[in-house]
């Protein structure tokens, strides 16, 4: 699987190589075709340094081949490429796919949505909060841990808490215990007096630190 996963992403660098040939390089040009092929070598500083360039001049073509590391094993990758992620315009890419009829490029997009800290990125855990498929639900309250915390993020974190599925509601719950604000302590109080499931209800106690 790693050996398929090299060559997908070698696939990727090199169409993304090639609309930067189709026309004679600029200086960011010619750092976008440094950085792509940093990101082609199997050593994590290469990549991270690849990461980086690509970081300094954000261009859109740059955003597909990054996507490929966000599931390297190497933590220390993935960091290094969320980092350069955060300077790109990842949002619409990343709304697009979630839009699309397509039921994988949907469930990728998700996949890749709740590894990046990205304010952009509210619009799809929205969406994903109140999507037929509990699932996709589970993503957003895990998604939802790397946002800005905020009143948009605790309104979609107490629909969560209440879903009917379990396992959503063990998930936003999860999200809601990383946090120390007062606001997600008041959602969790709130949710422990109604919350019918004893194995649920020993989790809130305990993300509440009793």
């Amino acid at each position: 699987m790693r050996e398929v996963r090299r060559a997908l992403i070698a696939c990727v660098i090199a169409l993304a190589a090639c609309s930067v040939h189709a026309k004679k390089p600029d200086k960011e040009g010619r750092m976008l075709e440094q950085g792509l092929s940093l990101l082609q070598k199997k050593d994590a500083q290469s990549i991270c340094e690849g990461a980086k360039i690509l970081g300094r001049i954000a261009r859109t073509e740059a955003i597909e081949p990054l996507f490929m590391h966000l599931r390297a094993r190497d933590e220390a990758v993935r960091e290094c490429v969320r980092e350069s992620l955060a300077r790109h315009d990842v949002a619409p890419v990343l709304l697009a796919q979630w839009r699309s009829e397509d039921g994988e490029l949907k469930e990728r997009a998700l996949e890749l949505a709740v590894a990046l800290p990205h304010p952009g990125l509210m619009a799809i855990w929205q969406e994903a909060a109140v999507d037929p498929e509990a699932r996709r639900r589970k993503r957003a309250a895990t998604g939802l841990r790397r946002q800005a915390e905020g009143p948009e993020v605790w309104a979609l974190l107490e629909k969560l808490v209440g879903d009917a599925e379990h396992e959503v509601r063990w998930w936003a719950i999860d999200t809601l215990g990383l946090s120390k604000s007062d606001e997600a302590r008041r959602i969790l109080k709130a949710r422990l007096e109604v919350e019918p499931d004893e194995g649920l209800r020993t989790f809130i106690t305990r993300a509440l630190g009793g």
